[in-house]
Order: structure tokens, then sequence, then C-alpha cells
């Protein structure tokens, strides 16, 4: 078996996420199999699965927010502030465009990783691109912090952008392992 390192330092500990990528790798060296046509490949792991998942629910709920709110459902919208809700229906084209690529790229991506397919990474980078720069627009020029200002307001926009770049890294370790085609 070949040695399998992630090029950290001796007695430097590996973050999670190199740990992930570490424990692919492995399960990638020491379980290839052989399908018909010799594709090498290996088993799913499980933490796959766990982070698939709950990345496509939170997409899809991203995905549900932005549907709801361009088709102005009321009983979803009730309860946000009227000038929030004309806030963003009066956003620039390119804003709300950014808006859909951010949550129905974000979707796309996920059920990309749950297909194993390495196209989810640039997939889930663009997502993030698009999340950043509205939120950047939004709320350093667009005018977003008179309006949706708030603590909660700002940890959403944190936690999105987060999440975000934590999924367009996992699905860029996996590929680096092989999990991902």
């Amino acid at each position: 078996m070949e040695d399998i390192s992630l090029d950290c330092r001796e007695g430097e500990t590996l973050t999670w996420i190199a740990r992930i990528e570490l424990n692919a790798r492995m399960a990638t060296e020491i379980t290839p199999m052989t399908q018909a046509n010799h594709t090498e490949y290996s088993p799913t792991p499980l933490h796959l699965w766990i982070i698939g998942v709950l990345s496509l629910l939170w997409n899809s709920f991203g995905s549900l927010n932005y549907s709801m709110t361009h088709l102005r459902n009321e009983a979803y919208l009730e309860g946000i502030p009227q000038e929030a809700l004309d806030f963003v229906w009066n956003s620039p084209a390119w804003v709300t465009a950014g808006w859909a690529m951010a949550v129905w790229c974000g979707l796309f991506a996920s059920i990309l990783l749950l297909l194993r397919k390495g196209f989810a990474t640039p997939v889930f980078l663009l997502s993030l691109i698009c999340a950043v720069a509205i939120n950047v627009y939004n709320y350093g020029f667009g005018g977003a912090m008179e309006v949706m200002g708030s603590a909660k307001d700002i940890g959403i926009s944190v936690i999105i952008i987060v999440l975000a770049i934590l999924q367009w890294m996992y699905a860029r370790a996996m590929v680096r392992c092989g999990v991902l085609r």
C-alpha cells in the first residue's frame, strides 16, 4: 500500500476536512473494486451520504425560499416586513439572477454530490461566488443594512456563506480523494 499523506508536517494535527479526505483516500486505496469495464472505484463513504443529504435539504430550503418569495406566496411571506419584501422585489435584475444562481446551483451541486460527480465542485463554487456577490452588494451598496440590518438577518447571511464554503471545500476534498469522479 502506498504512503497516504496530506502533506502535513510532523506532529501537525489534521483539520476535520483533512481527516475526511484522508479517510476517503484510505478507503479508495485499500478497497478498490473492479467493474466489468475495469474502472476502479471505492465504496461511497457514509459521511458522503450524510453530508450530501444535509446539503440537499439545506439547498432545497434556499430554493424554496427563492421560489416562494418571487411567486409572492402570501402564506409563506406572512410576518416578513413589507420594507424587506419591497427591497427584494425591487432589487436589480442581476441581484435577482445572482440569488437564483446561488440557490439553484447549490441544489444542483448537492444532487451531483450524491451522484458522486466531480462536477459538483465547480457548481458549489459558482453558488458560493453568487452568494458572496449578492450579499456584498446588498449589505455594502444596496441599502440592505437599513432594511434588513438586524443581527439575525446578518447572521443568516453569514451562515449561508459559511455553509457554501464548507460544501465547496468538502466536494473539492472528495474529488482529490477519488470519491467523486
